[in-house]
């Protein structure tokens, strides 16, 4: 009887190669296989991100990676979308160029802890500068917002992206921080 074949067993030049033809979408849901496919992953990382942009609304935030692989040297986009929904739980949806777009309800989860934690995810796996940084605080805001809503999301927004960036080291080329003035004609990021 022929022994059975297992990702875990191949050597890590064939494994390397598996992973380089893996776009960035793939290579998330390889890290959630096992531990030692993971830590491979992280290793190895065959893949450098250009440009990572963020934008906040009071109710959403938009996330956009540009990527570069390893094996083609082609710019390649993914876009995430972290929806707030009624009820304490949140939408995430993902798009890449060659597969469509991906939606799933995560029930009793808040859209910002949810964008956290795959935010601190990504900047794990970093082994190289990253070409632009750019972070966009409520670039329009809905009138049906109040004034306390939209502060309130700002501040925990930002104080969780000060704990991610503490945790987790960011080297980038070039930082873009835009902020729509606050309702009292103050800009304020940061807490500075």
């Amino acid at each position: 009887m022929p022994s059975s074949m297992s990702l875990l067993n191949v050597s890590n030049v064939a494994m390397d190669t598996i992973l380089r033809g893996c776009d960035f979408l793939s290579l998330q849901i390889l890290r959630k296989v096992c531990h030692d496919i993971r830590n491979f992953i992280d290793d190895v990382c065959p893949f450098k991100i250009v440009v990572l942009g963020i934008l906040v609304f009071p109710n959403s935030i938009s996330f956009q990676l540009d990527y570069m692989t390893k094996e083609d040297g082609l710019v390649k986009s993914v876009d995430f979308d972290y929806d707030e929904n009624i009820e304490n739980s949140c939408f995430v949806s993902a798009s890449a160029e060659k597969d469509g777009v991906s939606r799933r309800a995560l029930t009793n989860r808040d859209f910002v802890e949810v964008f956290m934690s795959d935010f601190s995810c990504i900047l794990k796996q970093l082994k190289t500068e990253i070409g632009r940084f750019e972070l966009v605080m409520r670039p329009f805001t809905p009138n049906h917002w109040t004034p306390q809503e939209r502060q309130q999301i700002d501040v925990k927004f930002l104080n969780n992206f000060k704990e991610v960036l503490k945790s987790n080291k960011m080297r980038t080329k070039n930082i873009v921080l835009k902020m729509k003035q606050s309702d009292n004609g103050c800009f304020t990021i940061f807490g500075c």
